[in-house]
């Protein structure tokens, strides 16, 4: 059976695939990142003509296909999407979720300025966070879980 374009691409893309920390270690810029944001908002991947409207639309602004190219080209080369033919179009799609990025953001943050105060700082989330119960009931696992390693620690 003959491989389409995009999973050729995807297999191709997968061998070079760099791990998510070494490509999130690599800063976006601000319209970068807006471009990310416009990314990890539609369920599938999208061509340049539909990233421009998105873009254009979250930002108020018009942009030229040309400069919407360039910026992608740039965020390929740090690894943060994939890009792959499918007929005449070329197709963008995120390889980094949102979260992961977010997360990583923040972990990075707090290691560099909360040093050894990550306990009141979670503190002060959890009280200012609005969770599910779905999250609630994760959290306390993980709190859970944490106190029977403590345990057999000792």
């Amino acid at each position: 059976m003959k491989k389409t374009n995009k999973e050729a691409s995807k297999k191709e893309a997968s061998n070079k695939e760099m791990s998510k920390k070494e490509i999130i270690k690599k800063d976006l810029s601000p319209k970068e990142l807006q471009l990310m944001e416009c990314l990890w908002s539609v369920k599938k991947a999208k061509s340049v003509p539909k990233i421009v409207k998105l873009l254009s639309e979250k930002t108020q602004q018009q942009y030229a296909e040309s400069t919407v190219r360039t910026f992608l080209t740039r965020i390929e080369k740090k690894g943060y999407v994939h890009r792959f033919k499918d007929g005449q179009n070329y197709y963008y799609e995120p390889t980094v979720r949102e979260t992961d990025y977010r997360i990583f953001l923040h972990m990075e943050y707090i290691s560099k300025n909360i040093k050894d105060e990550e306990y009141p700082v979670i503190l002060e989330l959890l009280k200012r966070g609005k969770f599910s119960k779905k999250e609630i009931k994760t959290m306390k696992k993980l709190l859970n879980d944490m106190e029977k390693m403590k345990e057999k620690e000792k």
